[in-house]
Protein backbone atom coordinates (compact mmCIF):
# COMPACT_ATOMS: atom_id res chain seq x y z
CA UNK A 1 0.00 0.00 0.00
CA UNK A 2 2.72 2.26 0.77
CA UNK A 3 4.49 1.79 -2.46
CA UNK A 4 1.31 2.60 -4.27
CA UNK A 5 0.78 6.16 -2.18
CA UNK A 6 4.32 6.80 -3.28
CA UNK A 7 3.66 5.66 -7.30
CA UNK A 8 0.79 7.91 -7.09
CA UNK A 9 2.44 10.85 -5.59
CA UNK A 10 5.72 10.68 -8.15
CA UNK A 11 3.23 10.37 -11.02
CA UNK A 12 0.74 13.57 -10.06
CA UNK A 13 4.00 14.95 -8.95
CA UNK A 14 5.22 14.66 -12.28
CA UNK A 15 1.73 16.04 -14.72
CA UNK A 16 1.63 19.09 -12.16
CA UNK A 17 5.19 20.15 -13.21
CA UNK A 18 4.70 18.99 -16.86
CA UNK A 19 1.36 21.14 -16.96
CA UNK A 20 2.81 24.14 -14.94
CA UNK A 21 5.58 24.48 -17.99
CA UNK A 22 3.44 23.48 -20.53
CA UNK A 23 0.84 25.78 -19.06
CA UNK A 24 -1.71 23.53 -20.59
CA UNK A 25 -5.30 23.66 -20.01
CA UNK A 26 -6.07 20.50 -18.43
CA UNK A 27 -7.11 18.73 -15.45
CA UNK A 28 -6.09 15.41 -13.06
CA UNK A 29 -8.34 13.56 -11.35
CA UNK A 30 -8.40 10.74 -8.82
CA UNK A 31 -11.26 8.11 -8.16
CA UNK A 32 -12.24 5.74 -6.20
CA UNK A 33 -14.22 2.72 -8.08
CA UNK A 34 -16.55 0.11 -7.13
CA UNK A 35 -17.47 -2.33 -10.07
CA UNK A 36 -19.93 -5.18 -11.18
CA UNK A 37 -18.51 -7.58 -13.69
CA UNK A 38 -20.72 -8.71 -16.35
CA UNK A 39 -21.14 -11.27 -19.21
CA UNK A 40 -18.05 -14.25 -19.26
CA UNK A 41 -16.82 -12.35 -16.13
CA UNK A 42 -19.42 -12.21 -14.25
CA UNK A 43 -19.88 -16.22 -14.96
CA UNK A 44 -16.54 -16.28 -12.84
CA UNK A 45 -16.84 -13.91 -10.07
CA UNK A 46 -20.18 -12.31 -9.74
CA UNK A 47 -19.29 -10.53 -5.86
CA UNK A 48 -18.76 -6.99 -6.89
CA UNK A 49 -15.93 -4.83 -6.44
CA UNK A 50 -15.54 -2.73 -3.41
CA UNK A 51 -11.58 -2.18 -3.92
CA UNK A 52 -10.95 0.07 -7.00
CA UNK A 53 -8.80 3.34 -8.07
CA UNK A 54 -8.34 5.62 -11.26
CA UNK A 55 -5.99 8.11 -12.18
CA UNK A 56 -6.97 10.26 -14.83
CA UNK A 57 -4.92 13.04 -16.71
CA UNK A 58 -6.87 15.77 -19.45
CA UNK A 59 -6.05 18.18 -21.48
CA UNK A 60 -8.66 20.55 -22.92
CA UNK A 61 -7.71 20.82 -26.83
CA UNK A 62 -10.87 22.72 -27.62
CA UNK A 63 -13.36 24.82 -24.74
CA UNK A 64 -15.62 21.20 -24.73
CA UNK A 65 -12.92 18.50 -26.15
CA UNK A 66 -10.77 16.77 -23.68
CA UNK A 67 -7.76 14.19 -24.17
CA UNK A 68 -5.98 12.24 -22.09
CA UNK A 69 -5.54 9.02 -20.79
CA UNK A 70 -6.53 6.76 -17.78
CA UNK A 71 -4.78 3.70 -15.44
CA UNK A 72 -6.92 2.18 -13.12
CA UNK A 73 -6.96 -1.23 -10.71
CA UNK A 74 -9.85 -2.84 -9.42
CA UNK A 75 -9.70 -6.01 -7.30
CA UNK A 76 -12.22 -8.55 -7.64
CA UNK A 77 -12.90 -11.64 -5.14
CA UNK A 78 -15.40 -14.18 -4.56
CA UNK A 79 -15.50 -17.51 -2.53
CA UNK A 80 -17.37 -20.26 -4.31
CA UNK A 81 -19.57 -22.81 -2.12
CA UNK A 82 -18.48 -26.61 -1.47
CA UNK A 83 -19.02 -27.80 -4.78
CA UNK A 84 -17.82 -30.57 -7.69
CA UNK A 85 -16.12 -28.07 -10.53
CA UNK A 86 -15.07 -29.93 -13.36
CA UNK A 87 -12.75 -27.92 -15.91
CA UNK A 88 -11.77 -29.76 -19.28
CA UNK A 89 -11.06 -33.46 -18.25
CA UNK A 90 -10.54 -32.87 -14.69
CA UNK A 91 -12.88 -32.52 -12.03
CA UNK A 92 -12.10 -31.34 -8.24
CA UNK A 93 -14.11 -31.06 -5.14
CA UNK A 94 -14.17 -28.30 -2.64
CA UNK A 95 -14.17 -24.84 -1.53
CA UNK A 96 -12.94 -22.21 -4.37
CA UNK A 97 -11.63 -18.92 -3.89
CA UNK A 98 -11.79 -16.71 -7.11
CA UNK A 99 -9.38 -13.30 -7.53
CA UNK A 100 -9.27 -10.85 -10.20
CA UNK A 101 -7.05 -8.37 -10.68
CA UNK A 102 -8.58 -5.65 -13.88
CA UNK A 103 -5.63 -2.89 -14.94
CA UNK A 104 -7.12 -1.10 -17.38
CA UNK A 105 -4.36 1.65 -19.77
CA UNK A 106 -6.21 3.51 -21.80
CA UNK A 107 -6.00 6.81 -24.26
CA UNK A 108 -9.25 8.72 -23.82
CA UNK A 109 -11.44 11.30 -25.47
CA UNK A 110 -14.40 13.33 -23.89
CA UNK A 111 -16.70 15.77 -25.07
CA UNK A 112 -18.06 18.05 -22.09
CA UNK A 113 -21.36 19.90 -22.65
CA UNK A 114 -21.33 22.91 -20.40
CA UNK A 115 -17.43 23.21 -19.35
CA UNK A 116 -17.67 26.55 -17.83
CA UNK A 117 -20.52 25.98 -15.86
CA UNK A 118 -20.87 24.42 -12.26
CA UNK A 119 -22.38 21.32 -13.32
CA UNK A 120 -20.90 20.05 -16.42
CA UNK A 121 -22.34 16.65 -18.31
CA UNK A 122 -19.74 14.64 -20.06
CA UNK A 123 -19.12 11.71 -22.58
CA UNK A 124 -15.91 10.15 -23.29
CA UNK A 125 -14.45 6.63 -25.03
CA UNK A 126 -11.39 5.24 -23.79
CA UNK A 127 -9.27 2.68 -26.00
CA UNK A 128 -6.15 0.27 -25.14
CA UNK A 129 -5.38 -2.32 -23.08
CA UNK A 130 -6.52 -3.99 -19.92
CA UNK A 131 -3.98 -6.80 -17.62
CA UNK A 132 -5.64 -9.26 -16.06
CA UNK A 133 -4.11 -11.43 -13.41
CA UNK A 134 -7.05 -14.36 -12.44
CA UNK A 135 -6.24 -16.57 -9.63
CA UNK A 136 -8.54 -19.77 -8.99
CA UNK A 137 -7.17 -21.15 -5.29
CA UNK A 138 -8.79 -24.77 -4.26
CA UNK A 139 -7.24 -26.83 -1.59
CA UNK A 140 -3.73 -27.30 -2.74
CA UNK A 141 -4.37 -26.46 -6.43
CA UNK A 142 -3.80 -22.95 -7.62
CA UNK A 143 -4.30 -21.67 -11.35
CA UNK A 144 -3.10 -18.72 -12.36
CA UNK A 145 -3.70 -16.52 -15.48
CA UNK A 146 -2.26 -13.56 -16.65
CA UNK A 147 -2.80 -11.89 -19.98
CA UNK A 148 -3.74 -8.64 -21.98
CA UNK A 149 -6.79 -7.93 -23.53
CA UNK A 150 -7.66 -5.24 -26.24
CA UNK A 151 -9.75 -3.02 -24.42
CA UNK A 152 -12.62 -0.18 -25.14
CA UNK A 153 -14.65 2.12 -22.65
CA UNK A 154 -17.46 4.07 -23.02
CA UNK A 155 -18.36 6.49 -20.46
CA UNK A 156 -20.94 9.26 -18.80
CA UNK A 157 -20.76 11.30 -15.89
CA UNK A 158 -20.68 15.03 -14.62
CA UNK A 159 -18.10 17.46 -13.33
CA UNK A 160 -19.06 19.30 -10.24
CA UNK A 161 -16.79 22.55 -10.78
CA UNK A 162 -16.50 24.08 -6.85
CA UNK A 163 -14.11 26.56 -7.87
CA UNK A 164 -11.66 27.57 -10.73
CA UNK A 165 -8.82 24.97 -9.60
CA UNK A 166 -11.57 22.12 -8.07
CA UNK A 167 -14.07 19.79 -8.39
CA UNK A 168 -15.82 16.46 -8.08
CA UNK A 169 -16.85 14.11 -10.31
CA UNK A 170 -19.19 11.17 -10.84
CA UNK A 171 -18.78 8.82 -13.68
CA UNK A 172 -20.28 5.54 -14.76
CA UNK A 173 -17.78 3.39 -17.44
CA UNK A 174 -17.62 0.29 -19.26
CA UNK A 175 -14.87 -1.76 -19.65
CA UNK A 176 -15.51 -4.43 -22.56
CA UNK A 177 -11.83 -6.38 -22.20
CA UNK A 178 -11.94 -8.48 -25.38
CA UNK A 179 -11.11 -12.20 -25.49
CA UNK A 180 -7.19 -12.75 -25.72
CA UNK A 181 -6.25 -16.37 -27.20
CA UNK A 182 -8.13 -18.70 -24.76
CA UNK A 183 -9.18 -16.56 -21.95
CA UNK A 184 -12.49 -14.98 -22.12
CA UNK A 185 -13.57 -11.71 -22.02
CA UNK A 186 -12.93 -9.65 -18.70
CA UNK A 187 -15.66 -6.40 -19.03
CA UNK A 188 -17.10 -5.10 -16.29
CA UNK A 189 -18.72 -1.49 -15.26
CA UNK A 190 -17.65 0.79 -12.87
CA UNK A 191 -18.92 3.93 -10.79
CA UNK A 192 -16.74 5.96 -9.99
CA UNK A 193 -16.41 9.19 -7.63
CA UNK A 194 -13.40 11.30 -7.08
CA UNK A 195 -12.00 15.16 -7.07
CA UNK A 196 -10.96 17.06 -9.73
CA UNK A 197 -7.92 19.30 -9.73
CA UNK A 198 -7.48 21.98 -12.60
CA UNK A 199 -4.00 22.42 -14.08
Amino acid sequence: MKKSIIITSLILGSVFQTAKAQESNGMVSLQYSAAFAIGDFNKFISAPSWRGVTFEYKKLVQDNIGVGFEIGWNAFYERKAYATYTKDTRSLTGVQYRYTNAVPMLATLNYYLSPDQQISPFAGIGIGTQYTENFLDMGLYSISENVWHFAIKPEIGVNFNVNDMFGIIMVAKYYNAFKSGDIKGRSYIATNIGFIWKI
